[in-house]
């Protein structure tokens, strides 16, 4: 067996909003299915870890994402997310069609010129089959046109999480959705 090919690339997108407002919207996976129509077909939460103290939604948690390949295209991938920090956010992805394996290292820092706005930092590593090698530029290009994309579909759900603290509103980041281990195993009653 031939030795994967690995290369890494960083990516880096800036949002009009402070970095707790990007911070609220980088913890919550659950969207992107509703979203990120353009580059994700639906989302599926497998399992969670909560956090015991309630300072974030999850510790950790696994996942199944149906991506827009090549706009009829779709993909199924597994992964595995954990928040790592404060603004740090660290997930694995893997694709069992194609072998690749993303491992992804997601930061946000304010802006040196205007601390109102924040950097949305993806360091990424892939791992892919060798014979895949040849189109490292066209999973470069995908991912940039993918980050992007979700960049400027989440500017105005930023700008709603603004609007309603200016009101006062402050809402829980809460998961809406069981996750799927419950409903195929679901809690019995003891008799």
């Amino acid at each position: 067996m031939s030795e994967p090919f690995i290369f890494k690339v960083v990516l880096r997108n800036r949002s009009r909003f402070p970095i707790d407002i990007v911070w609220e919207n980088a913890r919550d996976l659950e969207h992107v299915a509703v979203l990120h129509r353009r580059t994700n077909v639906s989302f599926q939460m497998i399992d969670f870890d909560p956090d015991p103290t309630g300072g974030h939604p999850y510790l950790a948690m696994t996942f199944r994402v149906r991506r827009r390949l090549l706009g009829f295209l779709q993909t199924s991938n597994f992964g595995r997310r954990r928040i790592a920090g404060d603004y740090e956010i660290h997930q694995i992805d893997f694709n069992p069609l194609f072998g690749v394996t993303t491992f992804l290292r997601s930061r946000l820092e304010r802006c040196e010129d205007n601390p109102g706005e924040t950097w949305m930092i993806d360091e990424v590593r892939i791992r892919m089959p060798r014979w895949l090698s040849p189109l490292r530029g066209l999973f470069e290009s995908a991912l940039r046109r993918h980050t992007r994309i979700q960049c400027a579909e989440d500017e105005p759900f930023r700008e709603r999480r603004v609007e309603l603290a200016r009101r006062g509103i402050r809402l829980p980041l809460s998961l809406l959705n069981a996750p799927l281990w419950n409903r195929g195993f679901p809690a019995t009653r003891e008799r």
